[in-house]
């Protein structure tokens, strides 16, 4: 699944759910490009509930204003970010 500027993944960490689903989501990922905050963040969907606002902090898992659009590689658990100053790709653990 290939994200485009601005968009959001969530992914699922059990095999057998749908994906409709949401219950058993436990990950959602973005990346702010651009910015002095800019890098590749992750939410823990089990520390917010039902809209309420909780003093819960994303995890970042890479610093950099450079990255571009993410695709997740479901079999292997990991996100393939790429980074347009480094003309790379990086992979990198969905647990971070």
């Amino acid at each position: 699944m290939w994200m485009s500027q601005g968009e959001l993944a969530v992914e699922e960490k059990q095999k057998s759910a749908t994906n409709d689903d949401v219950t058993s989501c436990s990950y959602l990922f973005w990346v702010i490009q651009g910015t002095m905050v800019g890098g590749l963040y992750r939410l823990d969907l089990h520390d917010i509930s039902n809209g309420v606002k909780h003093e819960v902090r994303p995890d970042v898992i890479m610093e950099d204003p450079n990255l571009g659009a993410f695709t997740v590689d479901h079999t292997n658990f990991r996100l393939l970010v790429p980074n347009h100053s480094q003309n790379t790709v990086v992979s990198v653990s969905l647990d971070g």
